[in-house]
């Protein structure tokens, strides 16, 4: 398992660098319902939307999974 978890990793962060390294000139965003903008490499603001979608997934997929979870403690008390 930890040899696929270095297979699967290995490369995303190989793509990462990459990404940065070519993708270095400041860009400015407007955050339009908000009155503000933000001046950011373009790379911190890829990564940053990656990471903001994977928590968004990851919360998402915690809560979906609240009945299971519970039905687990329910079946451990009842066992």
């Amino acid at each position: 398992m930890k040899r696929l978890s270095w297979i699967l990793t290995l490369p995303l962060m190989v793509v990462a660098v990459t990404l940065a390294i070519a993708n270095r000139e400041v860009v400015t965003r407007d955050l339009w319902p908000l009155a503000m903008t933000i001046q950011a490499p373009l790379f911190v603001l890829v990564l940053g939307s990656a990471v903001v979608g994977l928590l968004a997934g990851a919360v998402v997929a915690w809560i979906s999974s609240g009945a299971t979870r519970r039905r687990a403690r329910a079946a451990r008390r009842h066992a």
